[in-house]
């Protein structure tokens, strides 16, 4: 897990990020409050390990503790002047109804919510709130353990603004972790103040059932919630159900400990539940949350009202998997009437060595899973850790699910995908696509771009894509563009156009596909680079750098058996390849899967083609071309020597 604890943190997990700056500077981001960065250079760690996850120099990926996640002055400035001073039990807001909550101290009867007389539940406040009627937002501000299952009454007054290019709500109703030390630092980020829900023996934390809108959650943790209660819905919120609306819903700067942990993998273990029945969701944001030991689903749902839901933004999040031994975890699946999805800047792990996911069949772990008639997917920037399925588009499930349109616009880029764990006998295919039924339950334009895909276990492909439908001409593109594949292919092959077991081929297969500028790595003798179970009409393959231990399989049903030994007789078979290499690409770190290319690497910069990439950048947010010519795989070269461990010194 690449995150450490500060000292005047929550002991949360924190992603620090070593990266090449714009000037081709080292550029040091452990975003948060300036004495958050002087405390982790005082820090006991001597040096830092420089993460190749990150889609910006010097973004961060993953949930990092800060003392202040508010932006009320909707200035765009996270913790800025004059955001950090609510539900401090002394600044009060001509905008705002501030209720405040002891769960330890207060009193439901004869409290008035004043931070001197507070009450003692949650929901008694949720229960006094006014509502937006008044034009004030209510803010519920608690403190200590709380033990209670919540449903929100009251949506805040309406009313948005756009910061990093999404809707959050001006006005917010709020549940906020009270300030009580009034320093300006929140939990759990502030250890002073104690703001926790706990959900022994509960089945669900926050039941948004109304569902309200202009809504707030930040700065506490919940615990717990799931992971005895095994009846009925069990997670910590459901987004929104009921035939109502809910818009400009805010989750951010939480710590969600134990939810459904332990838990075998059911549909009604979610962490963050979207079920929607015929609500309609809208700005829908979770941005730097931690998810500790989470077992089930992280995400899962379907919107079955027509028009669409979304956007929603799952951003900065940090998630670790404690499913069931001998089972699994997952983490997004969404299907139905859902559009603008964007997973941004996650770090995502199974963690392995807490439990024991199934690895002799049964259920795979996957991540995240474009599922059928939701469209408009961004997913870029994240690092997955030994997830078997990392991408899986599944566009037809049958007739009890929604069926009537085609995933589609689905962009999988920037993503560091790593795996150390036993290889799974049926499911490690980190990116696979899959077949529909029709023209509406088909899958249609896909981009696989600028990602890092390694494994020190092998994997049985890299990439597959068996897309295609049984009714009619398959519309569409599949672009597989400047993705860095490097480990052994121990079944199929690296690439895989059709289904690598020749079983569930559609009728009208996908014809267009784009394949440049890839590099595949890694493979042992007798693997194979790249298997089309037909001939593409429509394919088009050029400045991709190629293992030389591994043979290609073209028009062959046996995706493993090699048709062609060398490029030279895979060109003439394929009739594609013309600016391609066989050659061995030299990586800053291979053995500990950083891919980025090392300075002295001849064979993968300055070879490429123009891929047409939209943007036309890499892994690391550098612009393309930055020599000669296009660099081969997800990293363009700077010239510069890849980043190494450093020193950490004390800041000023």
């Amino acid at each position: 897990m690449p995150g450490i604890s500060t000292p005047g943190g929550a002991g949360g997990m924190q992603v620090v990020v070593i990266g090449m700056g714009g000037s081709n500077g080292l550029t040091l981001s452990a975003l948060g409050h300036a004495s958050q960065r002087r405390s982790l250079a005082c820090a006991t760690l001597g040096i830092l390990f420089v993460l190749a996850s990150a889609r910006i120099a010097g973004a961060t990926v993953g949930y990092t503790p800060r003392p202040c996640g508010f932006d009320l002055n909707h200035d765009g400035t996270i913790g800025g002047a004059g955001d950090c001073n609510i539900c401090n039990g002394i600044d009060t807001f001509p905008d705002k109804t501030l209720l405040y909550v002891d769960c330890q101290n207060g009193n439901d009867s004869s409290g008035n919510g004043a931070p001197t007389n507070p009450f003692k539940t949650i929901q008694k406040a949720l229960n006094t709130a006014n509502g937006p009627s008044d034009g004030k937002a209510d803010v519920v501000c608690f403190k200590g353990t709380c033990h209670e299952a919540l449903t929100p009454k009251q949506s805040g007054p309406s009313g948005t603004y756009v910061r990093d290019g999404f809707t959050f709500p001006t006005k917010p109703a709020m549940i906020v972790g009270w300030d009580a030390n009034h320093n300006g630092s929140y939990p759990p980020y502030d250890t002073a103040d104690v703001a926790v829900l706990d959900g022994t023996g509960l089945a669900l934390a926050i039941d948004n059932n109304g569902p309200v809108s202009n809504f707030e959650l930040a700065h506490f943790t919940a615990k717990s919630y799931g992971a005895t209660q095994m009846t009925g819905w069990t997670g910590f919120m459901h987004g929104g159900r009921s035939q109502f609306t809910g818009s400009n819903i805010y989750v951010h700067d939480l710590s969600l400990q134990d939810i459904n942990r332990g838990r075998v993998r059911i549909s009604d273990t979610i962490v963050f539940n979207f079920f929607q029945g015929s609500a309609h969701l809208s700005n829908f944001a979770i941005v730097n949350i931690e998810v500790r030991d989470f077992g089930g689903y992280f995400t899962r749902g379907a919107a079955i009202a027509n028009p669409d839901s979304g956007p929603y933004r799952f951003q900065n999040i940090t998630m670790t998997g404690h499913g069931a031994n001998n089972d699994s975890v997952a983490g997004f699946k969404l299907w139905g009437y859902m559009t603008g999805i964007q997973v941004l800047d996650n770090y995502f792990d199974v963690n392995v060595a807490a439990w024991t996911p199934q690895s002799n069949g049964g259920p795979p772990t996957y991540a995240i899973t474009p599922a059928q008639c939701t469209q408009n997917w961004t997913i870029r920037g994240n690092t997955f850790v030994d997830w078997k399925n990392v991408l899986g588009v599944q566009p037809w499930a049958g007739t009890d699910f929604c069926y009537t349109r085609a995933v589609d616009n689905v962009v999988f880029d920037g993503n560091v995908i790593r795996n150390t764990y036993a290889p799974w006998i049926y499911g490690d295919d980190p990116i696979e696509i899959d077949p529909g039924n029709d023209l509406n339950t088909t899958v249609n334009n896909i981009t696989i771009s600028n990602n890092f895909i390694w494994s020190s276990t092998g994997f049985q492909t890299c990439i597959m894509s068996n897309a295609g439908n049984n009714a009619g001409v398959q519309g569409g593109t599949i672009k597989i563009l400047n993705n860095t594949c490097v480990t052994d292919i121990n079944r199929w092959a690296a690439i895989v156009i059709g289904n690598a077991d020749n079983t569930g081929m559609p009728t009208y297969k996908q014809q267009n596909y784009i394949i440049k500028d890839n590099v595949i790595a890694g493979l042992t003798s007798g693997d194979v680079n790249v298997n089309t179970q037909y001939q593409p009409s429509n394919l088009q393959m050029d400045g991709n750098v190629y293992d030389p231990n591994g043979g290609f399989s073209w028009n062959n049903s046996c995706a493993q058996c090699v048709t062609a030994r060398d490029l030279a007789t895979w060109r003439t078979q394929s009739h594609q390849d013309v600016n391609s290499r066989a050659c061995s690409p030299t990586f800053a770190n291979k053995a500990n899967g950083d891919l980025h290319l090392a300075a002295n690497d001849s064979c993968a910069r300055d070879h490429g083609v123009n891929a047409s990439l939209n943007p036309n950048i890499d892994i690391d947010g550098n612009p393309r071309p930055m020599g000669s010519a296009y660099d081969c795989g997800a990293d363009e070269a700077s010239g510069l020597s890849a980043p190494q461990l450093i020193d950490v010194t004390a800041l000023p």
